[in-house]
């Protein structure tokens, strides 16, 4: 077993394999499986039906109890739930990775209700999630304005490339469209959630804090993944005859 796991880990990379079919579905969907995600979408924060319980429960009850009993209540219901959805995700644990998802779940419960009962206002629960989004939204920006889009920065390794898109205008491009993506989630977010922010309509807010969480979450994935797979790979060098050598083929 070790001397199987040596050679596989030996066994070298034809030259330019990375690079050159950064776009191919095999190379990709290979990679990706490997690393746990598809393309620039974590789908591992989703995880079904508890994620997106963990995700848009809180706030739901938080605003149901706010219509039913007040803010205090409220801010009480809205902590009971992320306690209990911290301790879901603890048994369903399956790493460290988990643990510190749900610690930083938690934590966000935590700050929007300190918020909440700071200001006495109960919309401004939902206020660091409004907040956050500006800020994500942001630092995007900022990567696409330095020509290091983030989204190059955080996946180009999960294919191997390394610093290399850079490098390549195609792959660069590609990379800086699916981060213009990213931005375009935290902007349709901003533009539908604000409203009922600055209007001071809680059950919209929560329930659009649902509907534009993980579904949109998804279809920006989905896009910014299309994206990536978009440029043409490179095509190989010449020989000294003038022909062109043969490159692995593409798998599918």
């Amino acid at each position: 077993m070790e001397a199987q796991n040596g050679n596989a880990a030996a066994t070298p990379r034809p030259a330019g394999g990375d690079h050159a079919q950064p776009g191919g579905p095999a190379g990709h969907d290979q990679d990706a499986e490997r690393a746990g995600v598809v393309g620039p979408l974590d789908l591992r924060p989703i995880d079904g039906v508890r994620g997106i319980l963990e995700i848009g429960l809180p706030g739901v009850v938080y605003a149901g109890v706010v219509v039913a009993a007040g803010l205090v209540p409220a801010l009480i219901a809205a902590v009971s739930t992320g306690v209990a959805m911290l301790v879901l995700r603890l048994v369903w644990s399956r790493g460290r990775r988990d643990v510190r998802r749900a610690l930083l779940g938690f934590a966000g419960v935590l700050l929007a209700t300190l918020v909440a009962r700071q200001t006495g206002r109960a919309v401004d629960f939902f206020l660091p999630h409004l907040l956050s989004q500006v800020a994500a939204g942001g630092c995007f920006l900022v990567s696409l304005a330095v020509r290091w889009p983030l989204i190059g920065v955080t996946f180009a390794r999960v294919f191997g490339e390394r610093h290399t898109w850079r490098r390549d205008p195609a792959r660069l491009r590609a990379y800086a469209v699916a981060s213009w993506i990213w931005v375009g989630m935290y902007a349709v977010r901003l533009a539908a959630l604000a409203p009922f922010y600055l209007a001071n309509l809680l059950v919209p807010l929560a329930v659009g804090r649902v509907v534009l969480g993980w579904p949109l979450y998804l279809l920006a994935g989905y896009l910014a993944w299309v994206a990536i797979g978009r440029p043409a790979p490179r095509r190989s060098p010449l020989r000294d005859d003038g022909s062109r050598s043969e490159s692995r083929p593409r798998a599918g």
